[in-house]
């Protein structure tokens, strides 16, 4: 017969700490996308300041493994100042308020991350 004592320890925690992992995802991606609306905020143009008020960002949802969350502005004209438009025969560059917000947020969520699972595992 095997000696298995402990093993039921080791599985509670590992468990644990996959469950602080997954929570502190959560809380990592909740803080990154309410620093990338306001990120993006500070890149809007204003007119009247109805574009820079509207971007907001849903819940983060868990599909599987995976986690995400989206990010986004109701307001018509949002996508035409992010890509750009025609104004007659000339094309107006467009902002890139969202995507160069994103790119910004990528990277300090990956710093998150690394910070948090060091932090976990003592390292």
């Amino acid at each position: 017969m095997n000696d298995v004592s402990g093993f039921d320890e080791l599985e509670n925690a590992i468990r644990q700490i996959a469950e602080e992992l997954n929570e502190g995802a959560t809380q990592l991606l909740e803080e990154t996308a309410t620093e990338c609306v306001g990120e993006i905020q500070s890149r809007t143009p204003v007119k009247t300041g109805n574009l820079r008020r509207s971007w907001t960002y849903d819940e983060v949802k868990t599909n599987g493994t995976e986690k995400s969350v989206q990010l986004g502005s109701a307001v018509e004209y949002a996508e035409p100042v992010e890509e750009g438009y025609r104004r007659g025969n000339t094309f107006v560059e467009g902002k890139h308020m969202m995507k160069d917000s994103i790119s910004i947020a990528q990277r300090e969520f990956q710093k998150k991350v690394d910070n948090m699972v060091s932090r976990t595992f003592g390292r």
